[in-house]
């Protein structure tokens, strides 16, 4: 198909943030600036992300739950500095500033408490300095999340004007974040309408390379696949899809620089981004113009390229994987093999999640895999038999 020109907008002086869809383009433009706190609502991380756009940051108190109502402004000495700040991670959606305190040696702390795989509820043990937009500190607890809501409160430093509030996943269906408002103590319902109908957001954040302040670019959803080409001829480019990356950031900021000389924003060229959407479409991207401060315009033209995954070919005797979107089972459909065959499950960085030897007959063979314990995301079912290994990708939802 031919490339078609578009311009996404977030404001003069960035103030807006606009969800991107590859088939349907841009949502309308929502504030990036009426809140402080993010609450992840689905998979298993429950990850919480504060609003680096609106400067605000979140420290470790170092403290235990049960100091909570002795604490004091005397406690944030020596704590508000870069060794305890708490960032959100510009790789995955899965590590907010205040999940960044886990162990890793324990797979059940989500870092602001710790998941009960009993109950499956989460129990805070963890209590936080945050500074909002205005320039004060708070003292932060999230005490829970079970029932589907997030219990949590906040308290000047002195623990004078102590507010108690909640966030229910119920107000946010279909949503990957339920927004919170601290300085007003109310949610915010930003997102569009299905978390699967978009697959980039358009704001500034912050980044982390390794010095930490503040860009303006491109992140992209879950379960969405990015290659960056570079250099290529950008008229003749093709995808080569196993050098995709799930990292949210790649297509980040980058793709621009700023001309002090000139000042004007100038576009990398030889620069292509190809983007396998949630529906498997793929997408050849390519950045022409940035406004800048001005008018916080993004322009680029998208040409539809196909419907693939990054393995398919003619001779793999994987013909299909269903339902895919899958929750606790999936099945495989395989063809032109026979005995016995080894297949693995690996997540997007390549770990085995899961491994099994199936029977298989000569001709078609369907079997079929618990995937219950995996959590949202993309993943390779992968065949091994006779020394050649063949695969196709799927996603848990």
């Amino acid at each position: 198909q031919a490339q078609v020109a578009q311009t996404v907008s977030i404001g003069a002086n960035y103030p807006d943030a606009v969800y991107y869809s590859m088939q349907n383009g841009a949502a309308p433009a929502v504030s990036n600036s009426d809140w402080e706190l993010g609450f992840q609502l689905r998979g298993f991380w429950a990850s919480i992300i504060i609003n680096s756009k609106t400067n605000v940051q979140a420290y470790r108190a170092n403290k235990s739950v049960s100091q909570w109502a002795s604490m004091t402004p005397s406690d944030t000495v020596g704590i508000l500095n870069s060794t305890y700040e708490l960032r959100n991670s510009d790789l995955t959606w899965d590590e907010g500033a205040l999940s960044n305190t886990y162990d890793t040696a324990n797979a059940f702390d989500l870092g602001w408490g710790v998941y009960d795989f009993v109950t499956h509820a989460v129990t805070g043990d963890s209590l936080f300095f945050i500074k909002l937009p205005n320039g004060d500190f708070k003292k932060l607890w999230i005490e829970s999340l079970t029932g589907g809501i997030f219990y949590f409160r906040w308290a000047n430093l002195d623990g004078s004007n102590e507010i108690i509030s909640q966030l229910d996943k119920a107000n946010f269906t279909n949503k990957y974040f339920g927004y919170f408002s601290i300085t007003n103590n109310t949610w915010i319902d930003r997102e569009p309408v299905a978390y699967n109908q978009w697959d980039l957001l358009f704001h500034q954040y912050l980044a982390v390379t390794p010095i930490a302040y503040k860009v303006v670019g491109v992140l992209s959803n879950d379960s969405v696949f990015v290659e960056k080409a570079y250099p290529v001829d950008v008229a003749n480019a093709t995808p080569d899809l196993w050098n995709a990356s799930m990292e949210i950031n790649k297509i980040g900021y980058d793709w621009k620089v700023y001309d002090f000389a000139n000042n004007i924003w100038t576009i990398e060229d030889s620069l292509v981004y190809f983007v396998r959407d949630r529906s498997m479409g793929v997408w050849k991207v390519i950045f022409t113009g940035f406004g800048g401060a001005a008018n916080g315009n993004f322009e680029f033209t998208k040409e539809f390229i196909g419907v693939t995954g990054v393995e398919e070919s003619s001779m793999n005797p994987l013909l299909s994987v269903y339902p895919n979107p899958a929750n606790d089972y999936v099945n495989l459909v395989v063809t032109k093999q026979s005995g016995t065959a080894v297949f693995r499950i690996l997540n997007t960085l390549g770990e085995v999640m899961l491994e099994e030897a199936k029977s298989l007959t000569a001709d078609l063979s369907t079997v079929n895999f618990n995937i219950s314990s995996l959590v949202p995301g993309m993943y390779l079912l992968s065949s091994s038999q006779n020394g050649k290994t063949y695969s196709k990708t799927f996603i848990v939802q």
